[in-house]
């Protein structure tokens, strides 16, 4: 997966424009009602997911695999402005004493098989503070994109040979079945898309407490 990310960062640096996500903006509201002071930010990329959170003034750190993604960061307006950023996967990463309020990610998790994806739940959980929050989108069932390629897994997909899973709603009790879940939803997600142009996924987003 790393070296598939090199690549396309390499060859597209900015993907995805530098406008943050819809869920991304919504995450940093509804953090506002919560006692949140610092975040990490699972997949944080080339960073324009951290822009709402950073302007609410957030204390944001970041995990990212692809050294390429935070090259671009660090060629950009967000240099300096990240606390920390783990450069690697988040199932490989030792953290040493570092705890958050709370942890977001974008259309991140969707990309790994079921038991990749239990242990990067019970890894986020393990670096939460008590009652500390998720917030996790990923691809719903009802997106243009579910169904095309090789059934690798139960709703798990071979898209340009990297698994992608498409959440259902007794996907996400399951998944998050160590969490109290606050709140689940269907979402619209514009995106600009390199090669292909604009266009919508249908993601859901979850939000749950560390119980």
């Amino acid at each position: 997966m790393k070296e598939f990310w090199e690549q396309r960062f390499k060859k597209e640096g900015t993907i995805w424009s530098n406008n943050p996500s819809k869920s991304a903006i919504y995450a940093a509201d509804f953090f506002q009602n919560y006692p949140i002071q610092n975040l990490m930010i699972l997949g944080i990329g080339y960073g324009r997911n951290s822009r709402p959170f950073i302007e609410r003034g957030y204390e944001v750190s970041g995990i990212e695999i692809s050294e390429e993604a935070i090259k671009i960061l660090n060629n950009s307006d967000l240099k300096g402005k990240i606390k920390k950023i783990h450069i690697g996967s988040i199932l490989d990463i030792e953290f040493k004493n570092e705890k958050y309020d709370a942890i977001f990610s974008f259309n991140v998790l969707h990309l790994f098989q079921e038991k990749d994806r239990i242990l990067i739940i019970n890894k986020c959980k393990s670096i939460l503070n008590d009652s500390g929050l998720l917030f996790f989108s990923v691809m719903s069932e009802f997106d243009i994109d579910y169904g095309k390629g090789a059934e690798i897994e139960y709703n798990t997909f071979d898209k340009r040979g990297k698994p992608v899973h498409f959440f259902t709603e007794t996907d996400i009790k399951k998944h998050f079945r160590d969490f109290k879940i606050i709140e689940t939803k269907l979402i619209d997600e514009p995106e600009e898309h390199g090669d292909l142009g604009k266009h919508v996924h249908k993601c859901r987003l979850i939000i749950a407490i560390k119980k």
